[in-house]
Parts: structure tokens; sequence; C-alpha cells
């Protein structure tokens, strides 16, 4: 099998590709053609159901599924909120990730806000703050919005989550009401489908890559009925098929001075706000492939 080679930074494979193996996603229910919602405020409603384009392109990304279950990844989420003075302030995360499908996962984000580690493997989920060097446990059974609320804060979780859902596809999907192709757009010097996927709330978006494959690019979350509108830009800058990940990358062991996140700290300890010291290995770095 040939070696592994990273995208250049900018350009991004199928994030559903690389992140999770989309099971046969075959929807939900198709829309019907009544008005999603009522006029209001002179505002119109939304157009009615999930036009066949969009269909056809959310059907290629689940046939485009990887064959392969071990992945590197690099992700890079911008953050578009308000303060409580009413100043849109952009902050930037970058996720650094391993995964052995169907359940280890290996999670690195700092950025602007945060510094977080998650492990996930058969027995252990656990989420470390290096910034107060504190860690907990999670119930084995949490959702990936469950997992990356609890991993990332903000208003909102992550748009990661879709992406860590078993069919990301049916996730993109979830309460959407309306669905639009908005034209062959370029990005990254490529030309890419826009797709507009719309919920009573929330508007989705996606950037489909054309070519020899299909591939996401680009994903943006935004809440409109959210006091201060944030938005979540969502874009894969490296993305990586490997044939070997240790098992331990996946197996959390405390750090030297971290402590359960109910625990108060024995007086005397460093003040927070220092990276836990240890292991500083991303869990994206190839140094374990």
């Amino acid at each position: 099998m040939p070696a592994p080679s990273p995208l250049p930074a900018g350009r991004a494979l199928l994030l559903a590709v690389t992140l999770c193996v989309a099971a046969g996603c075959a929807g939900p229910a198709d829309v019907d053609d009544r008005v999603a919602g009522p006029e209001a405020g002179g505002v119109p409603a939304l157009p009615a159901g999930i036009e066949p384009r969009v269909r056809e392109l959310l059907d290629e990304l689940t046939a485009s599924r990887s064959t392969r279950t071990k992945q590197r990844f690099q992700v890079v989420e911008t953050r578009d909120v308000r303060d409580p003075h009413g100043r849109r302030i952009q902050y930037h995360h970058r996720f650094a990730g391993s995964r052995v499908l169907p359940d280890r996962l290996a999670l690195e984000m700092r950025g602007d806000l945060h510094h977080t580690r998650l492990w996930q493997n058969p027995d252990q989920l656990v989420v470390l703050d290096q910034t107060t060097a504190t860690y907990r446990e999670l119930p084995l059974d949490s959702t990936p919005a469950e997992i990356m609320a609890a991993f990332g804060g903000g208003e909102r979780p992550s748009p990661l989550r879709h992406f860590l859902h078993p069919d990301p596809v049916v996730s993109f999907l979830d309460g959407v009401v309306s669905a639009q192709y908005l034209g062959l757009r370029d990005e990254y010097d490529q030309p890419h489908h826009h797709l507009l996927l719309s919920t009573e709330t929330v508007d989705r978006q996606l950037w489909i890559e054309t070519g020899r494959e299909t591939r996401i690019t680009k994903f943006v979350e935004a809440y409109r009925t959210d006091p201060g509108l944030p938005r979540y830009t969502l874009t894969l800058e490296i993305a990586t098929e490997v044939d070997l990940i240790p098992e331990s990358l996946f197996e959390f062991e405390p750090p030297e001075g971290a402590r359960p996140a109910e625990d108060e700290p024995p007086a005397g300890d460093a003040a927070a706000g220092e990276d836990t010291p240890g292991d500083d290995t991303a869990p994206g770095d190839g140094a374990d492939a």
C-alpha cells in the first residue's frame, strides 16, 4: 500500500470520509411541498423541501465513503460571535486528531479560548482541560453533540459533531425543512457545488468539490435566531489515511499534576493557566505513524 501523503493547506478531503464512515445513509423522509413556516416580519418563508440536486449530491457523499478505518486529520474552526457589548469577535481553534473506526478517537483542540484533549476507546471517554490541568470522564454513550459541548464550550457545540456522527449525512439533514442547490462556485481554485440546508433556526452550508471524487472542503453553520447570530466555519486542512495507529494513543493516563475536575486543587499548587506538563504529542502528529 502506498505511503499516505497530506493534502496541501487549504485543501480538504471529504470530512465525512476522513472523520467517519457513513453507514449507507438514505436520509430522512422527503420534506413535502408545503411552505416551510409562515411569513413573518416581511421576511419570506423558506423554500419548501429538499431539491433533487441536493439529494443527489448528498447520496454521492454517502457513496464515496472511505473503505479504510484509520485516519489522521487537522481541522480549523472559526467562530464568529458577539460579546455582551454587541461587538462581533472572531476566534480560531485547530483540531488535530486520530481515529480508528468505529470507537477510538484521540483529539486535541488548541486555540484562542481552549486547549483541550480527548481520549475515547470502548472503556474510556475522558476530556482533559490543559489550561486548568483537570480532567473528567464522560458517559461512554455520549452523543457527538454532548462530546463536543464538553470538549469545546462556546454557545453551541462545534460543527465537528456532525462529522463524528456515525452517518454525517443524517446529521447534516437533522431538522432540515429546506435544502437548496446554490450553484457552482470557485473555492481553492477548484469548482465546488454550494449547498444550503436550513432548519427553522439553523443554516448549514456545504461546499462540495467536483472532480475524481465527491468531497467537502468547507462547512458553515449559522444560528440565525440566536442572540448575536453566532456562526461557525469548519475547514479540513490535512487528511491522511494510514495503516497503523498505536492503541496507546487512545488510552488516557493522567499527566503529572492533573487532577479530576471535581477535586479542589491542593494548597500550594501552581496557579491555573499553564498547560499540563507531560506529553505534548498531538493526536494528529505523524510521529506515531
